[in-house]
């Protein structure tokens, strides 16, 4: 059965949105991507837009508003991943670096969200 959602602290999607954006800040504090200020911050500012505007939409007092806003974080991912390829197709970055995108990146890969 589940849980009725009564904020969007509450949902799961939300919730995720928050893990990726942590999980960028920390990949992005470290290596070389550290001193590449213009895609860290770019980084940094579509990650945090995924469950900014999930909250903000969910706040919103329509349905239509809601789904708008849904689609915007939607447009966020995609940003995130050509982001995180053309920080991989870059050859200065590590391994371990590569690794730890790839896994970051997969958060939203298979992840649908039901509005309400």
């Amino acid at each position: 059965m589940r849980r009725k959602v009564e904020c969007f602290e509450d949902l799961f999607i939300w919730q995720k949105g928050v893990e990726f954006a942590k999980e960028i800040y920390l990949l992005t504090e470290n290596g070389n991507l550290k001193n590449d200020f213009g895609l860290k911050d770019q980084m940094r500012r579509a990650a945090v837009s995924i469950s900014t505007n999930i909250a903000e939409g969910f706040e919103r007092r329509s349905r239509k508003e809601y789904l708008n806003f849904l689609n915007i974080a939607k447009g966020s991912t995609g940003e995130m991943r050509s982001l995180i390829v053309c920080r991989l197709s870059n050859r200065i970055h590590r391994r371990n670096e590569t690794r730890n995108f790839a896994r970051t990146g997969k958060i939203f890969e298979r992840l649908d969200y039901e509005p309400y």
